[in-house]
């Protein structure tokens, strides 16, 4: 698009000594450390629990706020990303969550703790479609923006698959306070070199009066209705309490009003025109169905290594080990792959579908092995997948929308993916039905029903992309006919 060509290159007047290779550290840096906060809190849960006198639903809600905030307040967070610009909500994000970590570094009771799991959550919200909005801004669509997806895209799964190892370490060492320090640290240096690095000309001014307190309430609300529902019955399974079913009922009514009063809002939360385009909704579609299929992996196999053979969460890390690696070598390669992926993007995004629904479907068989390793090689064929489909599903996006909704955008990615993961991770739970105590050996085959149904999800997703690319591929050739039958017209003239 010009409009992204020409705002590219004015961002590019506004940092004259920053790489693009250090602007995309600054952003990795940051991106990386969201991704490996879930995984040390829950390996220093135990410990906290044991220090501040917690039960164990207060030991759930130690995630729970930092989930609630993050999910609720992502689609706001994009809006001030497109708002202010990507690299103020950078810099802000990271302040609040260096913030909300020191503040659980130095908790000393429980209501304290809490406040900076929430306030982290904010600062992650923020910070997390800033990221992304950066990322569209300062690389070229093609072969250039896709590299950068596929790197940042490889630093999650990599976090994902390490960050038990990685909390494990600090946990023992320093206790279950270690990890926040250090989470503090890094963002707080991400912060400032985001200041003095990140270009300033990024964001697009809008209209005085569009920040909405009603919809941005009901969209807030929703959200984390949204999150909390679906993540319970993650772990409760399908028969959840009538609660939790209650407020999925009214996060659904939530939503119902929000998209009411945004069609006659002067200027909406999220632009009406952005989910109408095939590209967008593609994208999006894509992206949440291999963040769902790679977070029952990591689910299912975490549950099969620990219940199954015995190991400790952080031997399942090692054991995932794979995942995270594969990612690394991919991010090596993705300079000369991006080339070549974005070249057919269809054809691709179809072939990483393919993997991890083949992945998937291959830890079932290999469920009745005796051998904690075979699950080696279709989580390597899951990490190839996921990499670069995600890599090209937010490359569609990106390239489907205007320059001055890419914040928005990259939010609504993100909410989708925390749903269907959800949604996914509660159906192959329920499909295994009842695993019984936590010092129970369970035999490994009876995990094979949870994997097949991650897979059989991932399914409709492919028919859904199939039918998107036909209806922009129609649009297209209509196009062309229509401009073909004006130029014509002209030349009879």
């Amino acid at each position: 698009m010009k409009t992204d060509r020409l705002r590219s290159n004015v961002a590019n007047a506004s940092y004259r000594t920053a790489s693009k290779g250090m602007i995309l550290t600054i952003i990795v840096s940051a991106e990386l450390m969201i991704a490996l906060d879930y995984a040390m809190t829950s390996v220093g849960l135990p410990a906290l629990g044991i220090d501040l006198r917690l039960q164990p639903d207060q030991l759930q809600w130690v995630l729970s706020s930092y989930s609630l905030t993050f999910g609720g307040l992502l689609i706001v967070g994009g809006y001030l990303s497109d708002l202010w610009g990507g690299r103020r909500c950078y810099v802000r994000g990271c302040l609040l969550f260096g913030a909300g970590a020191l503040c659980c570094a130095v908790a000393p009771f429980y209501g304290l703790l809490l406040a900076g799991r929430c306030l982290q959550g904010l600062g992650g919200a923020i910070l997390l479609p800033a990221t992304l909005s950066l990322t569209a801004s300062t690389f070229a669509d093609g072969p250039e923006r896709i590299k950068a997806l596929g790197i940042i895209a490889v630093s999650g799964m990599a976090a994902t698959a390490g960050g038990t190892i990685i909390a494990g370490f600090l946990v023992s060492t320093f206790g279950w306070r270690g990890p926040y320090p250090f989470a503090a640290l890094l963002v707080f240096a991400c912060a400032i070199f985001g200041a003095l690095l990140l270009p300033r000309a990024d964001g697009f001014a809008k209209k005085p009066g569009g920040l909405d307190p009603i919809a941005i309430l009901l969209i807030t609300l929703c959200s984390s209705l949204l999150v909390w529902s679906l993540s319970t019955i993650a772990s409760k399974g399908l028969g959840s309490p009538p609660l939790i079913l209650s407020a999925f009922a009214a996060s659904l009514i939530m939503f119902g009003v929000f998209i009411l009063l945004q069609r006659k809002a002067a200027i909406p939360l999220i632009p009406p025109g952005m989910l109408r385009k095939p590209k967008v909704i593609g994208g999006i579609v894509m992206s949440s169905l291999i963040a769902g299929s790679a977070a029952c992996m990591i689910v299912l196999v975490s549950l099969t290594l620990q219940r199954s053979f015995g190991l400790t969460p952080i031997q399942v890390g090692y054991a995932l080990a794979p995942f995270g690696i594969t990612s690394v070598l991919l991010g090596i390669a993705m300079r000369r792959m991006s080339t070549l992926l974005a070249r057919r993007v269809r054809r691709n995004m179809f072939a990483a579908l393919c993997l991890n629904m083949g992945g998937l479907f291959m830890m079932s068989l290999v469920s009745g092995s005796a051998s904690q390793y075979a699950y080696t090689v279709p989580i390597i064929m899951m990490s190839v997948g996921s990499v670069i489909g995600l890599a090209l599903a937010m490359g569609e996006i990106y390239a489907g929308i205007e320059p001055d909704e890419k914040g928005i955008a990259s939010a609504l990615c993100y909410v989708a993916r925390l749903l269907w993961s959800a949604i996914v991770v509660a159906f192959s739970i329920g499909a295994i039905g009842h695993i019984g105590a936590q010092d129970q050996r369970i035999p490994a085959e009876h995990f094979a029903g949870g994997f097949q149904i991650g897979a059989f999800c991932l399914i409709p997703g492919l028919l859904v992309l199939a039918m998107l690319f036909r209806t922009e591929r129609a649009g297209a050739i209509a196009g062309d006919e229509a401009d073909a039958s004006f130029a014509s017209g002209d030349a009879a003239t």
